[in-house]
């Protein structure tokens, strides 16, 4: 890994170690690459469109509609995903 300063010999040790924040670095990149996942799954979600439309409506309004409060996380995460992305008043579609 040449392009790391300074490089990587060893990415198994690399990885256990921990980054500039104190954090282990396989636990950051663990969550980059499920963040990565998560929005490739809500680009593709079935009801992405209905979900876009009911956030207009409101965003606690579309979180409380969700059913049992363990659904409530999920419709969370997908309407702040949709208004970072623009999605729910943004010119993107």
């Amino acid at each position: 890994m040449k392009d790391f300063n300074p490089p990587i010999h060893d990415i198994e040790a690399w990885l256990a170690g921990k980054n500039g924040a104190g954090k282990e670095r396989s636990r950051v990149y663990y969550e980059m690459f499920q963040s990565e996942l998560q929005e490739r799954d809500w680009e593709n979600h079935p009801k992405r469109e209905e979900w876009i439309a009911e956030i207009r409506q409101g965003k606690g309004r579309f979180v409380a509609q969700g059913g049992p409060p363990e659904e409530w996380e999920t419709r969370k995460a997908f309407a702040d995903w949709a208004i970072t992305n623009n999605l729910v008043w943004g010119n993107k579609s």
